[in-house]
């Protein structure tokens, strides 16, 4: 035998008796039979070795050639008390991997108990506590407490905690996380032993894994006691974990599989040719064999989708029959399409020319159909849902930088064969079956071919309630994109909700400034607004963040005041735009006023500033282009609009943009210092105002330096964190500019977010599908070292009330139509409002500490008190009844007061 490499194998399951290594190598292909270990059958073309137990532990010992690829899983078949199992676990649906190249150890630890039918006994004198457990690890994404009591038993169904489910027989409680800490308080009964693990589903990054985290083989205990959190520092390094469901990006064993189903579909074809003389007989039996394929495929792609896979399938038959339970929305799609297409071939059934119309339709709809479903396999990876209008609608139908970058990430040459190949692997099978059914089925007998699909309806009638996947994960793709565009056309029901009249006032009678509140020798001339790119408050070293991220903001600090409590009205650069320069909330939809009515007729902070005699300029060195920002920035009274296409600047472009794709790329935000000396040299006798808005912080995150360690385990986190260091950075120099030339004084300078970013908080990533603090929550500091000397404001406002501000302190005069007050203001309200309309369709609203999100697509409502739960961990809806009527009220006025200011300002916008 050639020199070998020793792998050793440990499974860590104290309640098994017998347990199978199901393995194979170099994609699941089987060693010769001398190689292979004692105790090694064969099943189902793959290899199964018994292996040895070792008190609480099984270990099987392999000798491979170096370089070897080990797949593999295990197969528990038997618990410590004798009762037959059949219970797999590998990493998600990829199964276990390693490349052996040296001798190794491997150890694995089951994460999950064998027990399920050991249930805790609950009486009426049990005393019931809360008990607290806290896991941190920053690294995570999405954790869930894996638990049981005095030796892994469970509740009864009735006394299970809140959120809490039963699977393999233990409690799965989902932790709630503020990006490092995840938490869950568990009411249970006091003195008993409480059994658990940690099971992380996804990284910070939104990339889900199975990674499981105890005490060795032992698992974590601790006596339940009221007064007693129980505290865990994870020791995981989630970055060494394999991600369990990775985005659609097939190779080129997909593209061979596909191209040998369609050669073999073609071969069939002329054994079996398809007598195609236009009748409506042959067009219904066509259609129908069409339809069979196509659910078969999407079959498969549903299996994608719930984590089954072929092996699965081989160990476990017992999921096929919940599998096509799971395909039943596909099942009904695919049939209904059929019948639909049949109903009008049988109306036109003596128009051959009408035949050949309605059958490139259906060949249309279908391959539209079957590219969908594939598609959503990488939507569902990235969003957790099916696609919808208003997403494409936020992607400006795939010209945005978001959606441009990802496209481009996830569509390599292989993904476009697959595409082309599944599309004419379904025509070539779908014709093969019509083919053998002509040869084998009487005509009298074609009603068949409806029968064999009806056969696929059975399992969901029978299993339909038994299948244990989340159903956002079973909706056909195609309905769900439909139902969007109906969605879409539909009002929130908001509008329609009676509220107290008096709530209209904080939206039509702006709250008076009176004078400004600080008190100055020099009377500020300039205005600077600095927006940084999906920055929210969070990752400010001020509010709490890293320290060393923005320490130039930092130092400013003393120069400043700081506002604790200041959200974008929607997780969205442009409509935060017209929020900030306008003075009102955005169009509360999907669309935006960019987009749709660029010029409507609007006062902004350039416009009003213009006409008291400021110069006004726009910097940014992003591409504006994007959903007409720029046209829409055109018609604000700016005397000056550069973005990274015009900006004079000698900084390498960050990504060189191609002529098929706009919108892309970036400069280095040092050009906005470099363009705003220049313009405010052309005239120093006018006051000026201008607007910087960055662009390193905007996803893919740009590097413009050598990249610093944050000490934080996400590449993307990191590189994100050093675009903001930079953009920190360029204040300071801005500072230092505006110092040597004699200005500073005379200068108010503002910071703050267009919006927030995600980064595994609350199981997200990015920023717009959200309306937590980290999409929101931005921060805001007013600059200016004769005006301020390190104050803190907790007024609660929000971008609608920026500009107002800003014309407060220059003893101006805001325009009537704004609907923001001065955050200065004595009398102003202390709420705002927030939303985003591009998956589910949120609603929110903060009032003093109290916050509250609607998602009026689900009708769930969450709660929380910022005071003292500033992650958003904890769910106070049971106990908040009051305060989500009145918020629900005050959303509603909110809603429909600015809808009827839109509607007004269109008008004004048509009239014109």
């Amino acid at each position: 035998m050639q020199d070998r490499v020793v792998v050793e194998l440990v499974y860590y399951q104290p309640n098994a008796a017998e347990v199978e290594l199901v393995w194979g190598v170099d994609g699941w292909q089987l060693l010769p039979e001398q190689e292979r270990p004692s105790h090694t059958k064969l099943e189902n073309n793959v290899m199964w070795t018994r292996m040895t137990p070792e008190v609480d532990r099984f270990v099987a010992t392999l000798a491979l050639p170096p370089g070897t690829r080990l797949d593999y899983g295990f197969q528990t078949t038997q618990r410590v008390d004798g009762t037959a199992v059949s219970i797999w676990e590998a990493d998600g649906d990829n199964d276990f991997h390693l490349v052996a190249n040296t001798d190794a150890q491997v150890v694995h630890y089951a994460a999950f108990s064998l027990f399920s039918g050991s249930v805790f006994h609950v009486s009426s004198e049990t005393e019931w506590v809360k008990q607290e457990i806290v896991y941190e690890n920053p690294s995570a994404g999405e954790v869930t407490l894996v638990w049981g009591l005095d030796s892994w038993k469970r509740l009864p169904e009735a006394q299970l905690p809140v959120n809490t489910t039963v699977d393999d027989g233990v409690m799965h409680t989902p932790l709630f996380g503020n990006g490092r800490n995840f938490s869950a308080e568990l009411l249970v009964p006091a003195g008993q032993t409480l059994d658990y693990g940690f099971l992380v589903a996804r990284k910070r990054t939104g990339e889900p894994i199975t990674a499981w985290e105890a005490d060795g083989e032992n698992d974590f205990h601790t006596a339940v006691a009221e007064n007693n959190p129980v505290f865990h520092q994870s020791t995981l390094d989630l970055a060494t974990f394999p991600t369990a469901q990775r985005p659609f990006k097939p190779g080129w064993g997909w593209v061979s599989g596909l191209l040998l189903v369609f050669v073999l579909a073609c071969l069939s074809g002329w054994r079996f040719p398809f007598t195609d003389k236009g009748s409506f007989q042959e067009t219904a039996v066509w259609m129908w064999s069409v339809t069979l394929v196509l659910f078969l495929f999407l079959l498969i792609i549903r299996a994608n989708l719930v984590g089954v896979h072929w092996l699965s399938w081989q160990i476990s038959w017992v999921l096929l029959p919940t599998l096509l339970a799971a395909s039943a929305q596909d099942f009904l799609f695919a049939t209904a399409v059929a019948a639909l297409f049949l109903l009008l071939a049988w109306l036109v059934r003596n128009r051959r020319s009408g035949l050949r119309w309605l059958r490139t339709l259906f060949a249309l709809l279908t391959t539209l159909s079957l590219l969908l479903a594939i598609a959503n396999i990488q939507v569902f990876y990235l969003l957790g849902q099916p696609a919808s209008v208003q997403l494409f609608y936020y992607a400006d139908f795939l010209n945005s930088v978001d959606s441009q970058a990802n496209l481009a990430d996830n569509l390599p040459p292989t993904v476009l064969l697959t595409l082309l190949l599944a599309c004419l692997a379904l025509w070539a099978v779908g014709r093969c079956v019509a083919g053998a059914c002509q040869r084998w089925l009487l005509p009298e007998r074609w009603p068949i071919l409806p029968g064999v699909l009806a056969v696929a309806l059975l399992p969901g009638a029978v299993f339909g309630g038994l299948v244990g996947w989340p159903q956002i994960q079973l909706v056909n793709p195609v309905v769900a994109l439909a139902e969007s565009v109906f969605e879409a056309r539909q009002r929130p029901v908001l509008s329609r909700l009676a509220y107290p009249q008096e709530f209209d006032e904080q939206f039509t009678a702006v709250a008076p400034s009176g004078p400004p509140p600080f008190v100055r020798e020099v009377p500020l001339r300039n205005v600077i607004v600095v927006v940084l790119e999906s920055v929210g408050a969070s990752s400010v070293s001020s509010y709490g963040g890293i320290a060393d991220v923005t320490p130039q903001l930092t130092h400013l600090r003393e120069a400043a005041i700081q506002f604790d409590n200041i959200y974008a009205h929607a997780p969205a650069s442009n409509k935060s735009l017209v929020s900030l320069l306008g003075g009102i909330y955005p169009w509360i939809s999907y669309r935006s006023i960019t987009q749709e009515q660029p010029a409507l007729p609007l006062p902004t902070l350039s416009s009003a500033l213009q006409e008291n005699g400021y110069r006004t300029a726009f910097f940014s060195t992003a591409d504006w282009r994007f959903q007409q920002s720029r046209t829409f920035l055109a018609a604000r009274q700016f005397d000056l609009v550069q973005d990274m296409q015009t900006l004079p600047c000698d900084q390498p472009v960050f990504v060189e943009e191609e002529a098929d794709e706009p919108y892309t790329g970036g400069l280095n935000d040092g050009c906005l210092l470099e363009a705003l000396e220049g313009w405010v040299a052309q005239d120093g006798e006018r006051p000026f105002f201008a607007m910087l808005w960055t662009v390193e912080t905007h996803y893919p995150y740009f590097l413009a330096e050598n990249e610093i360690d944050f000490g934080v385990s996400d590449p993307a986190y990191n590189r994100y964190l050093n675009g903001l260091h930079h953009s920190d950075a360029e204040i300071g120099r801005l500072v230092d500019w505006l110092a040597e030339s004699g200005q500073l004084e005379e200068t108010l300078l503002v910071v703050t977010g267009d919006h927030g970013e995600a980064f595994g908080q609350h199981g997200q990533t990015g920023h717009a599908l959200g309306i937590y603090e980290e999409n929101v929550h931005v921060p805001l500091l007013l600059i200016n070292p004769a005006l301020f000397s390190g104050e803190t404001a907790v007024t609660v406002g929000g971008h609608v009330d920026i500009a107002p501000t800003i014309l407060h302190l220059l003893e101006l005069p805001a325009p009537q139509t704004w609907q923001g007050s001065s955050l200065l203001a004595p009398t102003r309200s202390n709420r705002t409002y927030f939303f985003s309309p591009w998956a589910d369709t949120l609603f929110g609203f903060r009032e003093g500490a109290q916050k509250m999100i609607l998602n009026a697509s689900t009708n769930e409502v969450a709660v929380f008190n910022l005071a003292e739960d500033p992650g958003e961990l904890t769910n106070l809806a049971m106990q908040e009844e009051p305060f989500i009527q009145y918020g629900e009220q005050r959303m509603a006025a909110w809603v429909q007061v600015h809808g009827r200011f839109m509607d007004a300002l269109f008008a004004q916008e048509i009239a014109q």
